[in-house]
């Protein structure tokens, strides 16, 4: 979580919205800080995403994308 909000609280000026790729904890991470935030959250995940870790991002506020292999 310490490495999500540094990225998103060094970027000036603070975006609206982020994209990230994750297969888990980074999303979730992203997604936590981006609420907090007020920056709205997409993380592309790989379609074989372990589905705690899905459901750990959107419960966070993010949008899931997955991406094709």
């Amino acid at each position: 979580m310490r490495g999500a909000a540094n990225a998103l609280l060094s970027l000036d000026p603070r975006p609206r919205s982020v994209v990230t790729f994750s297969a888990g904890n980074h999303g979730a991470a992203v997604a936590l800080v981006g609420r907090a935030l007020g920056v709205t959250v997409t993380v592309c995940m790989p379609p074989g995403a372990v589905a705690a870790k899905v459901g750990a991002v959107r419960r966070y506020g993010g949008e899931i994308v997955f991406t094709t292999t």
